[in-house]
């Protein structure tokens, strides 16, 4: 099964995202290139033309660059259950120096962080 970068037509209107369940896979890369990664779940939240993921009252929302929403990807109805019952998914790439542990363990402090678009 092949799957699909979102098509351009919500990418026009990524309002239409608000309210939608997301899981949000991190990655990150240490300096001799070991791989950590993390999933994040949240709602999507489209507010003063920014797109962002809602992760509870005590957590910061996690931002999602403009450059990243060419990257969602639609996750079929049959696969919903296997991930959290997400509507839809996308991988980000965090920057070095971002606090990814602290965005694992959802402790509210990945806000210091930054999400990049892959």
């Amino acid at each position: 099964m092949s799957v699909t970068a979102f098509p351009n037509a919500v990418l026009d209107e990524p309002a239409r995202l608000h309210g939608k369940k997301f899981d949000v896979v991190l990655l990150e890369s240490d300096r001799v290139g070991n791989e950590k990664s993390c999933l994040v779940t949240g709602t999507g939240c489209w507010r003063q033309g920014r797109f962002s993921i809602y992760r509870g009252a005590k957590l910061p929302e996690l931002a999602i660059p403009d450059e990243a929403l060419g990257g969602l990807i639609p996750v079929p109805r049959s696969l919903r259950s296997l991930l959290e019952g997400a509507d839809y998914m996308i991988k980000l790439r965090v920057s070095s120096g971002a606090t990814f542990d602290s965005a694992a363990d959802q402790s509210g402090k990945f806000s210091h962080g930054t999400a990049l678009a892959l």
